[in-house]
């Protein structure tokens, strides 16, 4: 399925769409398809400013009341829900948005970012009085079997619950999912990710099964040491993923190269960050530029009599 925001805030869906309408007693769940976007109506009256999808759910960051200001968002999520990827506390399935209680308007957190895997999820949020021990966090829900919940454990969570061992006092700007991975990144460039180890980079030693069941600090081993220099966001594949850093002007990849999908020239499976092979800035290419060349005579006037071949095909043409 596929999901946009636009300008006004409302949210549209199209594709194989969990149903709009509240299903019948004892109904099983499913997908309808939807050919053009379609709105999501439960939000009217709402803005609707992040969202994200699996598999089958959808999570969304939408305002308190009709305009969004500072920390009003709450959290909604609807679909499948035959993991907990819900985070309602339940596995039943829902067709229509309904607030997670974790992050709702009487709570104590303020979610702001968002994430989905196939079958898990993942919100950042902070608390609304701010403590200095613990300024932001991660927090999991869903299916945990190749420890994609960071938890420590290969049990599903039904509720979100907090990535504990992750570092405390830091600001975690962007969170993503791959299919069975999560991967965090803070303000000052630490990286994380955990989960199944095919693509993620991990050590094989990581776990049992070659699984991270708890953060993996992932290092860039650059000037800067083990932090990635000016972090704005992660993003995830299936089975790999992307760093953007330096203020937008680098791009590292880790994971399965399959395909050619982590940008370096190379189809093999990294186990650390490499730079993406983007092409040279604007004053990259003046400094190599190559020198003026004479132009011999007769190639000057060869390309003069062409010239005037085409002035001559163009009058013709005109005339018709």
């Amino acid at each position: 399925m596929s999901l946009a925001i636009d300008d006004l805030g409302s949210l549209w869906i199209w594709g194989n769409c969990p149903p709009q309408d509240t299903p019948n007693e004892g109904e099983e769940f499913s997908l309808l398809t939807t050919y053009t976007p379609m709105p999501v109506w439960h939000f009217h009256g709402q803005t609707v400013v992040k969202v994200a999808c699996g598999s089958e759910h959808i999570l969304a960051l939408v305002s308190s009341g009709e305009t969004h200001t500072g920390s009003d968002l709450v959290c909604y999520s609807w679909g499948n829900n035959n993991h907990g990827q819900l985070g309602l506390g339940d596995t039943e399935f829902r067709a229509v948005p309904e607030m997670i209680e974790t992050f709702n308007t009487g709570s104590s957190w303020v979610a702001y970012e968002l994430a989905c895997g196939a079958f898990h999820s993942s919100v950042l949020a902070y608390k609304k009085e701010e403590d200095d021990s613990l300024k932001s966090m991660c927090w999991t829900f869903g299916i945990g079997e190749n420890g994609q919940l960071g938890q420590g454990t290969t049990k599903k969570a039904l509720r979100p619950e907090m990535v504990r061992s992750l570092r405390v006092n830091i600001w975690l700007i962007s969170v993503d999912c791959g299919l069975f991975h999560t991967s965090v990144v803070s303000s000052v460039g630490d990286v994380w990710s955990w989960g199944m180890e095919n693509g993620l980079g991990l050590c094989p030693e990581a776990s049992e099964g070659g699984d991270a069941l708890t953060p993996r600090v992932i290092s860039c081993n650059g000037q800067n040491g083990s932090n990635f220099p000016d972090p704005i966001q992660v993003a995830c594949g299936a089975a790999h993923t992307v760093l953007l850093a330096e203020n937008g002007y680098k791009l590292w990849s880790w994971g399965r190269g399959r395909s050619g999908v982590l940008g370096n020239g190379q189809v093999n499976d990294f186990f650390d960050p490499n730079l993406v092979l983007w092409p040279p800035l604007h004053q990259d290419f003046e400094k190599n530029e190559p020198q003026t060349t004479s132009v011999k005579s007769s190639d000057k006037t060869y390309a003069e009599k062409r010239s005037k071949d085409v002035k001559e095909i163009q009058g013709r043409l005109r005339k018709c």
